[in-house]
Order: C-alpha cells, then structure tokens, then sequence
C-alpha cells in the first residue's frame, strides 16, 4: 500500500492514482514491486485475512457474514509435492493458538478429499514448510505437514474421524513445537500430531513471523469445492482447558503479538508495519529515494509484514529540509501547486 500524507487528508493509491500526476511513473513501479498487488482482504470474527491462490487456475472466492464464511476454492491437491489451494490467511508473530469450526466441505472430486482447515506455513511460495489441520470432504481428517523446504508433504500415518458440522480443528505453535487437535465441541480437544521445527525435517522451520489461516483444496484441478467455516480466531482460554488426553501438549502460554479484546472485535496482531519517507528523509524526499528504499523493503522484509509505503508530510513542499525546526516554518512567498480540483501536487 502506497499513502500520500497531507496536514488534513491521507489520500490512498486508489484514489490517486487515475490522476496524472507527476509521479505516476512512481506508482507503476512500486506496483511493479508487488506493494499493492494482494486482492481485498476478507474478515472474519473480526479478524482480517489476506487472500492467496497457490496456482490453482480456478476462480475463488470468500464471503462472511461476521462469523461463519464460505469459501469457493479449486485446486489439484495438498499433499506430497502438490501445492495447490487457496489460502486466507494473516501473518503471525512467534506463539499462537488458533481454533476453527469446519461445517462443511462439498465433495467436488467424488473421492472425498476435497478439504478446509487451519494451515501454519513459514513463506507464501509453493514447496516452502508447513503444517496443516483439515477436515476432509469424506468426514475425516489428519496432519498435513513438510518440515523440509522442497520435499514432499506428509501426514502423521493416520485418518481419524471428523464431526461431521461439529468439526473443529486447531493449530498451536509453542516455541518451535507446533501441534494440531481435533474436537466435538471447541472446548475438549484430542491430540493428533506434533513435533519440533527446530529438530524435524532441515531445522528450519523456526521463522518468528508465520502465516496462519484456513487452507482450501478442491482435490480437483479442473474444479472447485465450496466450504463453509466459523468460529475462526485465537482459542479461548476457557477452550484451552477442556479436557484432552494430551500429556505433551505444548504448554498455553500467552501467545506473543496476539491479543484478543473479550468486550469488542480484536485488535490487530500485529502494527501496521512499513517505510516512512519523513522519519528517513524529512521534506527532501525524491521519486528516486522512495523507489529505492520500496524496492529494498520488499526484498528484505514484505516477508516478515513490512507492507506500507509512506510518503508523509510535506511531499508537496518545494522548499525541502531534513530540520525539523524547519517543517512548520511559514515562508514567505512560497507556492504550492494544485490540481483543476484543488488538490496539492506533488514538489
């Protein structure tokens, strides 16, 4: 995202960019960077999700009503080297713990694995490391995982039964353990699988900043599968302490970075995170300094949630300076340039 500041108003790239301004040149490049290239965010009990298609070739989509979501979804296959969904999905920090509820999941391939469910994976690029909670089409459900960047994804050896529209599944991290669950009612949860990122596969799955969400296949390459999910969001504290057989679970701490507001929707996991051209350069900010340090950030953090590109206070001024001192200075004489609608136009 690409914002414009200005003492009274925050234009966004949407508006602006129609315009001919002098610095549309600008604003082909950082789309060119990908700093605007994700489709709308979707929400979700009060969460908001980023969408991404892992090459499915198929149309998809995401509706909610608040609280329960329906997703439409193609793709070949998640497992072994096959990945091939759609991912809604946020970016996570260090600890978590995730529940959702699966209602449904059409079964669009006939052999009943078309499936939806909570998926954790350390890079939005095919083959990276993962680990995955469905709920299969046929009502049964398992570990997905890859804890070796490139090899083929697993599952834990065993099906186990679903819940029918009563499915809901859950995905912690821990440290680096990560472990998946399976429960009847959200509250009394059955261990499936876990294991260390920093011991399986290439020790590496380890990344502080992870993606967490719902993962749909339609087991179909030339298909799609409609699920319908709720209840998505970080798991109640009171839900964490059903009864479960589990003797290693890994221990609930408070997960870092997410905070959940019991009297109101939850507040985002993370700040919003980015470049910002007067905390770097003042009022002596040029096309060619913005486009180097957007070109840098999307090489050395958009992996780890940087996402923004300011370009803040006083990009119309043609008197620049890095003094603060100077930023509120009345100049005599000075001229600012606006457009045939009164809007400032950039130095």
């Amino acid at each position: 995202m690409v914002t414009f500041n200005s003492p009274r108003f925050v234009h966004s790239l949407e508006y602006i960019h129609p315009m001919k301004f002098t610095l549309a040149p600008l604003f082909a490049v950082l789309l060119q960077l990908g700093l605007h290239a994700q489709p709308a965010p979707s929400r979700l009990g009060g969460i908001t999700l980023q969408t991404h298609d892992f090459n499915t070739g198929q149309p998809h989509s995401f509706t909610s009503d608040g609280n329960t979501a329906t997703i439409v979804a193609g793709g070949a296959d998640i497992w072994q080297a096959a990945d091939s969904f759609v991912f809604n999905y946020l970016a996570v920090t260090n600890d978590f713990d995730f529940r959702l509820r699966v209602l449904s999941v059409e079964d669009a391939d006939g052999g009943g694995f078309a499936r939806s469910g909570l998926m954790v994976r350390d890079a939005l690029s095919a083959g990276s490391r993962h680990m995955m909670v469905p709920v299969n089409a046929n009502n049964t459900s398992q570990t997905i995982y890859r804890t070796r960047a490139g090899d083929n994804a697993l599952d834990n050896g065993t099906v186990l039964p679903a819940f029918g529209s009563n499915s809901w599944v859950r995905l912690v991290r821990h440290g680096n353990v990560f472990a998946d669950f399976m429960s009847a009612n959200g509250t009394n949860w059955t261990p499936i699988y876990q294991f260390d990122g920093a011991k399986e596969g290439d020790g590496a799955f380890t990344n502080a900043v992870m993606y967490l969400g719902i993962a749909t296949s339609s087991h179909d390459a030339g298909k799609t599968t409609t699920a319908v999910v709720s209840d998505w969001g970080v798991t109640p504290v009171a839900a964490r302490l059903g009864s479960s057989s589990a003797t290693d679970e890994p221990t609930p701490a408070a997960p870092q970075g997410l905070v959940e507001v019991v009297a109101g929707p939850r507040v985002a996991l993370t700040p919003p995170m980015g470049w910002n051209s007067y905390d770097a350069l003042g009022t002596s900010i040029t096309e060619a300094e913005t486009l180097a340090n957007a070109a840098a950030m999307k090489k050395l953090l958009r992996a780890h949630g940087w996402q923004y590109v300011v370009i803040d206070a006083r990009w119309y001024d043609r008197v620049s300076s890095f003094d603060d001192r100077d930023f509120n200075k009345e100049r005599d004489g000075e001229k600012l340039f606006a457009d045939e609608f009164g809007r400032l136009l950039p130095a």
